[in-house]
């Protein structure tokens, strides 16, 4: 990436970030570990899941 793309980006970070909290990353991805793992356990997920793949029922 050029220095001037980075120079805007950081910027705009900077900008857009002024005054928001600061993210707890380890609950973050903790988050979204449990509801990863929660989804491949729930039938609504799945049955969707294997209609859009075109796979018919869980995975092996």
């Amino acid at each position: 990436m050029r220095e001037a793309a980075k120079k805007c980006l950081g910027q705009a970070r900077d900008h857009l970030g002024a005054g928001a909290a600061k993210a707890d990353a380890a609950f973050f991805n903790k988050t979204i570990f449990a509801t990863f793992e929660a989804s491949q356990r729930d039938e609504r997920v799945t049955r969707a899941f294997g209609a859009w793949s075109g796979r018919q029922g869980p995975a092996a």
